[in-house]
């Protein structure tokens, strides 16, 4: 299975209650991590930046200045005085121990609510910095982006069915992969757009797989998709060892649908 390097260490954002997952089976999960934090991001401007909320950083896309992607004893403070120093205008926090910079967002960037940046700083567990894949961002100028809207993320995709993982303890969906303690249906679809994927899945509540198409044995209709996603539990995330698959409206190779195929 070909694995981004980004995607390895899974953090997770923030939930009013812990979250509790059922053993898995013999099958390996990806592991969520962090989101614990009970901090906040930086009140008053420091350096004549000023917060400007938490963004999505998808593949690092975000922002593409410079980056120090182990930074020791983070602080927000920290990452706006190194990008400073470096002559950009926005700094970005991620992961508690992350910095980038740049001069703008780009085009793939949302605006998402606070609650997903929810990661301690390693040098300041009083202040949030960023969370997986998200940024606290600070700017020296009011940054405009587009705000995360689930309703029109999901008018691009459509339902595919529940479906099998592959055989053998592998993937059916191995282009990109990405777990949170805030995932979503919608989160999930943005994430494989970003990362270039027609394809989507949600497997085990907070589990985000992308591809093309299916390999290694997997994509057969089943049943168990009943999972609640961890970031809204009014939907459902997959389940153990199988998942809900969506795929973009163009889909270059679309998907039979489960109903269609075999009515499940």
């Amino acid at each position: 299975m070909h694995t981004l390097l980004l995607l390895l260490t899974f953090v997770p954002t923030i939930f009013a209650s812990p979250l509790v997952l059922n053993e898995p089976s013999s099958e390996t999960h990806l592991e969520k991590r962090h989101g614990n934090s009970t901090g906040t991001p930086l009140c008053d401007a420091y350096q004549n930046y000023t917060y400007q909320g938490c963004f999505t950083n998808f593949a690092s896309k975000a922002l593409v200045g410079v980056e120090d992607t182990n930074f020791g004893n983070l602080t927000n403070q920290k990452c706006i005085d190194y990008c400073s120093e470096k002559g950009f205008p926005i700094a970005g926090t991620q992961s508690g121990s992350q910095c980038f910079c740049g001069t703008n967002l780009t085009d793939t960037t949302l605006l998402i609510e606070e609650a997903a940046c929810a990661t301690s700083c390693t040098g300041n567990d009083t202040q949030v910095c960023g969370d997986n894949q998200k940024l606290s961002v600070y700017a020296t100028y009011n940054v405009s982006g587009t705000t995360f809207d689930s309703v029109e993320i999901a008018r691009g995709w459509s339902w595919v069915g529940c479906m099998t993982e592959g055989t053998n303890g592998n993937r059916t969906l191995v282009g990109a992969a990405y777990a949170c303690l805030g995932m979503t249906v919608e989160m999930c679809m943005d994430f494989c757009d970003v990362m270039g994927f027609p394809v989507a899945g949600l497997e085990y509540g907070g589990e985000c797989y992308c591809g093309d198409n299916f390999q290694n044995g997997g994509g057969s209709c089943t049943e168990g998709c009943d999972m609640p996603c961890v970031g809204n539990e009014n939907e459902f995330c997959g389940g153990n060892w199988v998942m809900n698959v969506y795929q973009k409206v163009y889909c270059p190779e679309p998907l039979t649908r489960c109903e269609e195929e075999c009515g499940c």
